[in-house]
Parts: C-alpha cells; sequence; structure tokens
C-alpha cells in the first residue's frame, strides 16, 4: 500500500520528494522474497518474518504495486522484478484466484 500511495501521490502532485522511498520500499520488497518467487507476507516490527503466507491475493497487490512503480520510474529492476512476479503468478495458477 505504501508503494502504491506514494506513487499516486507522485502521479497527482509531480512532487518526487519521496522517490527515494519509493525504491526504499522496493529494496524491501526484494530482500524479503522468498527463494520460492512468493513474497514474505507479515513481517514483525524488527523485520523478522512474522507470517510467510496470509493470504493468497498478497502476491497480485505487490505486482500491480510493483507495476506501478515502473510506471512511475522506468527503473529495469523494477521491470525485472514484475515479470518474476507475474512468472511466479502464472506458474502458479493464480488466475484461479481471480487476482489482479
Amino acid at each position: 500500500m505504501l508503494i502504491l500511495a506514494l506513487c499516486k501521490y507522485q502521479e497527482v502532485t509531480k512532487d518526487a520528494s519521496f522517490l527515494r522511498r519509493l525504491m526504499e520500499a522496493f529494496n524491501a520488497v526484494v530482500f524479503f522474497r522468498q527463494k520460492s518467487g512468493r513474497y514474505n507476507h507479515v513481517l514483525n516490527t524488527d523485520l523478522t518474518v512474522k507470517d510467510e503466507f496470509r493470504i493468497i491475493y498478497y502476491e497480485g497487490e505487490i505486482t500491480f504495486a510493483l507495476a506501478r512503480l515502473y510506471e512511475l520510474t522506468q527503473d529495469k529492476q523494477v521491470l525485472k522484478m514484475v515479470k518474476q512476479s507475474l512468472d511466479f503468478m502464472v506458474d502458479n495458477d493464480y488466475g484461479k484466484y481471480h487476482d489482479h
């Protein structure tokens, strides 16, 4: 939600002052991605993993947010992560969940 909100803020206001925070959030998403391709869903306040999986729609939500971030930044690393996320969801038949 942070990525989506800050992308929308920058889109509407043309204020890029949160771009560094957006990329920090992106780097955290990359860091906390599991080797399987799934994202860790819930973290503790100390950033340890609280819950690896909480709801089936999380991967779709983060992929949607990353797509918006790519739209804003045109950053090749963001695009790479979007593609990897989409590949994971296709490989794991996420379409049956009517996700994004």
